[in-house]
């Protein structure tokens, strides 16, 4: 399984989800920079990087996690992280319980609120890393387009045009995961993390993990003797 592990590194490498973003940034194309840009808060950078994309210098996105060194479950925000929450004009959580703090911080907003992983349809217990999945990533960047649009009407058509350049990207990827699933479809993988699942799903791959390590990971807490045994053996048959 190395060699479609190495695929799967390279094709989230092309969709640029794996590098940290700037913590502000605007890019130089598009979107009505001259009546001021849209103020963009996201929870994790890898939403972060996706509205700047979305956004070009339309809009000043600030991602309170700005390194995918910083595990988003156990980070403590500051009062100037929820700050920025409450005063930006549109703020990108993850959801599905991987940023509680950002998702509470957000109720108390006047702010337009993006759930990635309620676009997505995951709740709350499910599998937040939900940016490895491809249809989450198209239905997210479609709500963030939308919401530029509604807030900056006039610069709809720009915004629209750097949704198509993105989807022009995201497309190339698509066909790199379809090249790799030809190859690896019905191929059985075992994680410590489920991570990269819906990554994993996209290539065709069949969970083999036992259900009850798994489903310990997931708590976070530790596998039973016997979850780690059913691994083992697994492995070794």
């Amino acid at each position: 399984m190395n060699r479609y592990a190495r695929i799967a590194i390279a094709v989230l490498a092309s969709v640029g989800l794996l590098t940290s973003a700037s913590a502000c940034g605007t890019s130089q194309d598009g979107a009505g920079s001259a009546h001021g840009a849209i103020s963009v808060v996201s929870s994790i950078n890898q939403w972060g990087t996706l509205a700047e994309q979305l956004g070009g210098s339309g809009v000043q996105v600030t991602s309170i996690i700005n390194s995918t060194n910083v595990d988003a479950h156990d980070y403590e925000p500051t009062t100037s992280d929820i700050a920025k929450l409450q005063k930006a004009r549109i703020v990108i959580v993850n959801g599905a319980g991987y940023d509680s703090w950002a998702v509470k911080a957000a109720q108390s907003a006047k702010s337009q609120v993006i759930n990635a992983a309620e676009i997505g349809g995951v709740k709350d217990g499910g599998n937040p890393h939900v940016w490895f999945s491809a249809a989450v990533r198209k239905a997210v960047a479609q709500a963030i387009t939308r919401a530029y649009g509604g807030t900056r009407p006039d610069g709809k058509a720009d915004f629209d045009k750097l949704n198509q350049q993105w989807r022009s990207k995201e497309d190339e990827v698509a066909r790199k995961i379809t090249e790799t699933k030809r190859k690896a479809d019905g191929e059985a993988y075992a994680a410590t993390e489920s991570v990269a699942e819906y990554l994993a799903g996209d290539l065709g791959l069949k969970d083999a993990t036992p259900t009850g390590y798994t489903r310990a990971t997931a708590n976070e807490s530790e596998p039973t003797p016997t979850d780690i045994k059913q691994f083992t053996d697994m492995l070794e048959a």
